[in-house]
């Protein structure tokens, strides 16, 4: 097995504009909430969301995004928006279109519409739902820090996270090595401690049965600012209505109806108005005239 390509490469470069860009709305420019506390917090008290497996989809994104929204609703989300992505033509997606998809289209409940242990085709096969869980927004960190990334998580409670490295760095505590990259690969922080005094991201990763089985992953700062490229984060999200086909009431199979066709009936024979003109009596018409 090549253990350089086991984490497929899902993350696409954002191909967006330098003016569309400009326009995200940054983390360094909008926080506006207390500075972080580095403590040392045991294991048993590091929040987790539940651990997900996109098998050997280019998901890790929408994974993430999905953790990321369960991270506030403390319900799990399904990661089958990736059918949404921009270019569903191509494997994997870039980190704004996430945010992009969840807050403009919404997601759905991952009992609704499952989305784990998929591979891209089958991922793109599914019949989606109606999206009723919707982002109220999102942020970029555009100067990426470790403590950037906490005052988000925080302050939301997630922080989505894009790195490129390989197999040889990426552990349960990934370390840096210079060593070529073979993957771009997201995951989702949820918390932050010290560990033996060093600063580290409480993450979860979709693809971390390969090298961390319960699919956490502790990133430390010196990781973070060599590997990580990409930072974004949930401002919340919310339950919207489900759209609701409206009833026709003069549909044949409501109450009411053949009284009121019957009615139209007598009314054309005596050569009256009909009662309910928006009852239709065509064929009763056609085989009247013929007989």
């Amino acid at each position: 097995m090549d253990t350089n390509n086991i984490i497929q490469n899902g993350v696409l470069e954002d191909n967006r504009s330098l003016e569309a860009k400009s326009l995200d709305f940054l983390h360094e420019d909008l926080y506006g909430g207390l500075p972080v506390v580095w403590t040392e917090k045991p294991q048993s008290k590091w929040f987790r969301t539940s651990q997900r497996n996109q098998n050997g989809s280019n998901s890790c994104l929408h994974q993430s995004g999905a953790g990321a929204m369960e991270a506030i609703l403390l319900s799990i989300e399904s990661a089958a928006t990736y059918q949404l992505r921009k270019d569903p033509t191509q494997a994997g997606d870039f980190l704004q279109d996430v945010g992009d998809i969840l807050y403009g289209k919404g997601t759905i409940l991952e009992s609704v519409t499952p989305s784990q242990n998929m591979n891209d085709a089958q991922l793109d096969a599914i019949k989606l739902s109606p999206l009723n869980i919707k982002a109220t927004g999102y942020r970029t960190i555009g100067n990426i820090t470790i403590d950037a990334i906490a005052e988000a998580v925080q302050a939301y409670g997630n922080c989505i996270l894009v790195f490129s490295s390989n197999a040889q760095e990426w552990q349960l505590t990934p370390v840096y090595l210079g060593t070529p990259t073979t993957f771009g690969h997201a995951i989702w922080a949820t918390d932050f401690t010290l560990i033996n005094g060093v600063k580290t991201l409480i993450a979860n990763d979709s693809a971390g049965q390969f090298s961390s089985p319960t699919g956490v992953r502790l990133i430390t700062e010196d990781f973070l600012n060599k590997r990580c490229r990409g930072a974004m984060y949930l401002l919340g999200a919310k339950i919207v209505p489900t759209p609701i086909n409206p009833v026709d009431m003069n549909a044949s199979n409501t109450p009411g109806y053949w009284t009121k066709f019957w009615a139209n009936v007598a009314a054309w024979w005596k050569g009256q108005p009909l009662p309910y003109p928006n009852v239709p009596i065509g064929g009763v018409l056609w085989f009247l005239r013929g007989a």
